[in-house]
């Protein structure tokens, strides 16, 4: 705590106190704490007045922050410079804006000890949405903002419920590997989607083609077959023969493992992805 800007000034009280940390010291004088505090000659009781012995938080290292598909940020950070007094408060402000004028303050911690880990998690972002977020820590000297960046919130998932993916032919068969004649896949895939239109897509990773769907922009290798777009419907739909049908080439070797995919998505939603395997046998 600062020393009083005004009125009666307590030496041990009011000033060793800033300056040392405590009040039990004895027979401390005038020349000695100003000495300490780094005031020059003459010494005065006068200069004390508003002293404090510490400065603002002055740097964290080693700081991140991500948004996942949930709509929760989490933050971390490591303290490097507390100013030379403790923390007694932290957080993080978020905001769309660049200005931390405009931003949310979130008080997450009353501590934060030097040379140590500091976590903060604020739920409730929006998807698609561009956030920037500062760090603050605060001591009795006062409060520093250290920014972090923005990031751009990921697209929600999309809503799927209840999906089970049924292997079938030679997916299900000891025929799935190696076999350069593939016919197979899942039959039937069940789901359901109440709130948005669904697109499945059903392939392998033993071709030497690739598919890249646009949304995300993620390559996965193999022949691939597409259904939908399917509207929504609050009750289990179900999707028969929804596989890969003699183009679908297996370039598998003996000892490796075999990979099918089943895929959800629509515009404006990150992919549900389910991945199925069998690893071949040895030869």
């Amino acid at each position: 705590m600062a020393v009083p800007s005004s009125g009666q000034l307590r030496l041990r009280a009011d000033i060793n106190q800033e300056v040392n940390g405590n009040d039990t010291d004895d027979n401390v004088s005038l020349g000695t704490l100003s000495n300490e505090a780094g005031f020059t000659d003459p010494d005065n009781m006068s200069e004390f007045y508003g002293y404090q012995a510490c400065t603002a938080p002055t740097q964290i290292g080693s700081q991140s922050f991500s948004i996942n598909t949930a709509g929760n940020l989490s933050a971390q950070a490591i303290m490097r410079g507390n100013g030379g007094c403790d923390i007694t408060e932290c957080g993080v402000y978020i905001g769309t804006s660049s200005s931390i004028g405009s931003a949310t303050k979130y008080n997450q911690h009353s501590t934060w000890g030097m040379h140590s880990w500091r976590y903060f998690n604020v739920s409730g972002m929006a998807s698609n949405t561009t956030y920037y977020c500062w760090i603050y820590a605060k001591n009795d000297a006062g409060e520093t903002q250290f920014s972090l960046g923005s990031t751009t919130s990921p697209p929600p998932i999309i809503p799927v419920t209840g999906n089970t993916e049924t292997k079938s032919g030679d997916w299900a068969s000891a025929n799935y590997c190696p076999n350069f004649n593939f016919n197979g896949g899942f039959n039937p895939i069940v789901w359901t989607n109440s709130s948005s239109y669904t697109n499945i897509d059903v392939y392998g990773n033993n071709s030497t083609s690739a598919f890249q769907h646009a949304t995300n922009n993620a390559a996965y290798p193999g022949c691939k077959n597409t259904f939908g777009a399917f509207s929504p419907q609050s009750s289990p739909r179900t999707k028969y023969g929804a596989g890969l049908r003699g183009t679908c080439y297996d370039y598998s070797t003996c000892g490796n493992t075999r990979y099918i995919y089943a895929r959800y998505y629509y515009s404006g939603y990150s992919d549900l992805l389910v991945t199925t395997s069998r690893a071949c046998p040895s030869c």
